[in-house]
């Protein structure tokens, strides 16, 4: 039926309770993927040490090195400091990775960029924009753009100058995340929404995620609310509401 309305719900995940919501004739299922996620309620030394003993010794003399380079310090924004601008500091690590050389990067797709310009803007202005970075005098080392979304912290890009490939930025960034999350009792889990391989290493366990597509009419508009309305209202707070807002930003 190439001309009926229909609304597509990406990336929903499997635990929400579609047959709950809508009848079984209202919707399909049209693929499923798999993404990884740290649970950060438990303990923290617990998780760590659920780690295989040469990838946490590697971790730390990583850090090590990143401590003595001049100025290296690691910088978490959210609220108010968590500027939409620092995409462009984005962009330009990203720029000197992997992907700036196989043009994946943003600065070689303008679409894209144009894309992430209004993703980030709209995600400062509902609050939920958050930016890790690992920096020295030298240079940028590596970048996460993150989104908090509730009670999770997702990680929606990262980028690390391969400059600075030596060092394993971007791994030391994400252990850094790591540790500021379980520290929060706000946070439940650091979503990488993806299934990399290095995803292993950090004993990430799976979660599915459905492309489910409403295909009758009058359930579109119940199943969006349903879905989408709780977020919804509270991005609509967060935006009208008073004065700053978000979580200090906090430095190591």
């Amino acid at each position: 039926y190439p001309d009926a309305i229909y609304l597509d719900l990406p990336d929903v995940p499997s635990s929400w309770d579609a047959q709950g919501t809508l009848d079984e004739d209202t919707y399909v299922i049209i693929d499923e993927r798999v993404g990884r996620y740290i649970d950060t309620r438990g303990p923290i030394d617990e998780y760590f040490g659920s780690l295989s003993s040469k990838f946490c010794s590697n971790q730390r003399q990583a850090a090590r090195r990143i401590a003595e380079l001049a100025g290296s310090t690691f910088l978490f924004l959210s609220g108010p400091d968590a500027q939409p601008a620092y995409l462009a500091r984005f962009a330009e690590i990203e720029a000197k990775s992997w992907k700036g050389r196989r043009g994946g990067a943003l600065h070689g797709n303008a679409e894209l960029h144009a894309f992430y310009v209004r993703l980030v803007h709209n995600l400062f202005a509902a609050g939920w924009l958050e930016w890790n970075i690992a920096s020295a005098d030298s240079g940028d080392l590596a970048m996460n753009l993150c989104v908090r979304c509730g009670e999770s912290v997702v990680l929606l890009k990262l980028a690390y100058s391969e400059a600075y490939k030596k060092y394993s930025p971007g791994s030391v960034l994400l252990r850094e995340l790591v540790r500021a999350e379980f520290a929060n009792p706000s946070t439940n889990e650091v979503n990488l929404l993806t299934d990399w391989d290095w995803c292993d290493r950090w004993n990430m366990p799976e979660r599915r995620y459905c492309h489910v597509r409403v295909v009758n009419p009058q359930s579109i508009r119940s199943t969006w609310l349903s879905f989408h309305g709780t977020r919804l209202r509270q991005a609509l707070r967060r935006v009208s509401a008073p004065g700053p807002g978000g979580r200090p930003s906090r430095e190591r």
